[in-house]
């Protein structure tokens, strides 16, 4: 209903105006609920929302032909992974996240604590710096451990042997 049918402008629970915007009415905050039997809701075009998206089973994105199939655009852009099953806190968050100098800060948030440290980050040059060690494994007399290059034909390789457990370093 509407006023111009006799009812408040209050009384409709969800519209359409005559721009399509989808308007809807509960009494409170305006809350519109998109439900499909399949569990399919396809449109052609895109969408704006204009808060939080929540998804239980996942986002599938196909396509993507502007360089980016999922891109933040955001003053500060934050990416966050928590493992809900693995974690010692399920409440803790590693951080991906864009910041000043054109870096890739990987960051570990530990909500009991209520603090952030950076694990490493990438420049974007492909430099990396990293806060604690950096492990490399290898078993084999032929498979190195950890090769260091300064182009593709100067370097070293350290092999750690398997026949004999000691270490050998190749140039």
């Amino acid at each position: 209903g509407s006023s111009s049918d006799g009812g408040s402008p209050n009384s409709y629970r969800f519209r359409i105006d005559q721009n399509f915007n989808f308007i809807g009415n509960n009494g409170g905050a305006d809350t519109v609920t998109i439900y499909s039997n399949n569990g399919d809701i396809i449109t052609s075009g895109g969408g704006a929302f204009g808060d939080r998206i929540t998804a239980q089973n996942g986002i599938t994105v196909t396509g993507g032909a502007t360089g980016a199939d999922i891109y933040i655009n955001n003053t500060s852009p934050t990416l966050g992974f928590t493992d809900s099953n693995s974690f010692t806190d399920a409440n803790d968050i590693y951080i991906i996240r864009g910041t000043s100098g054109n870096k890739l800060q990987f960051q570990w948030y530990d909500n009991s604590a209520s603090t952030t440290t950076e694990t490493f980050n990438i420049d974007n040059s492909g430099n990396a710096t990293f806060a604690g060690s950096v492990k490399a494994y290898g078993n084999s007399d032929t498979t190195p451990a950890l090769e260091i290059y300064s182009d593709s034909n100067h370097g070293m390789r350290i092999l750690h042997r398997g026949t004999d457990g000691d270490f050998s370093f190749e140039r």
